[in-house]
């Protein structure tokens, strides 16, 4: 069978442009047209792609319902990128699969329907996200190991200062005192101050000294009373640090003294 001469070779050259792997599709689900990205991604030669079923390119035990998919697409052909949440997956032709996004548009010319599909390999993003998904993971244990209270505010541009995240150990300290901080998280800092009793120039006073840590990237220490109950507690404000040099956040801990 031959390919359709209406989107042949001037189409073949415009494909080549594209810097992602790009396949032209029929409506029997066969493979009409790719750029060299897509030999490139799958490694096949172009002549051992045309006119073979799309499925080629997919892993064997997702193959038996895309022809239906196929089907699906060609009755309501519209642009759309199909769901990240189908752990979508490409195969080589040496066999090996890797996570792919599709996007898909439809096509028409002379009369006859065709699916565009850009294809994007995304094992670097993945590998990435679940690399911070488990720094994240560690951190979080981190936080909520320490008998230290912690406390990480955003400080923003206009000034305001954002409770992003409170520790274990601060909440259950608040909570012996009386004080419920959990609703203050995402808000302006002085709800949770003022859960806990802090006076409102004392608030001020520290909205100040957590924009100048951030500003001189220096981490301060002070003391102060404890609110609602004896003793003291040492107070350490530092700048986090960005891996890209940015500092938009300041770590509060509070260690009890005795």
């Amino acid at each position: 069978m031959e390919l359709p001469v209406e989107i042949s070779f001037p189409t073949q050259q415009w494909l080549e442009f594209l810097p992602d792997p790009v396949l032209i599709v029929d409506h029997d689900g066969r493979v009409v047209l790719v750029n060299s990205k897509t030999l490139e991604l799958f490694g096949y030669d172009r002549a051992e792609l045309l006119l073979q079923p799309v499925e080629l390119l997919i892993p064997e035990h997702l193959r038996g319902h895309h022809a239906m998919h196929v089907q699906n697409y060609f009755r309501n052909p519209h642009a759309r990128t199909m769901e990240s949440r189908l752990d979508l997956q490409g195969r080589r032709k040496d066999g090996s699969e890797f996570p792919v996004e599709i996007s898909l548009s439809p096509i028409e010319t002379s009369g006859r329907m065709f699916a565009c599909l850009i294809v994007r390999d995304v094992t670097e993003r993945r590998r990435t996200e679940a690399a911070m998904r488990e720094r994240e993971a560690r951190l979080n244990l981190i936080f909520n190991s320490t008998s230290d209270m912690l406390m990480l505010f955003e400080v923003r541009p206009d000034g305001s200062v954002i409770t992003e995240a409170l520790n274990h150990a601060f909440i259950t300290n608040s909570a012996r005192l009386g004080a419920d901080v959990t609703p203050s998280i995402g808000k302006d800092f002085a709800e949770l101050y003022l859960a806990t009793g802090l006076p409102a120039d004392e608030i001020e006073t520290r909205r100040g000294l957590y924009r100048r840590v951030l500003n001189e990237r220096q981490t301060l220490v002070y003391h102060a009373p404890l609110m609602g109950a004896r003793g003291a507690a040492e107070i350490s404000v530092s700048p986090v640090v960005n891996d890209d040099g940015s500092c938009t956040h300041v770590l509060c801990s509070a260690r009890i003294e005795t």
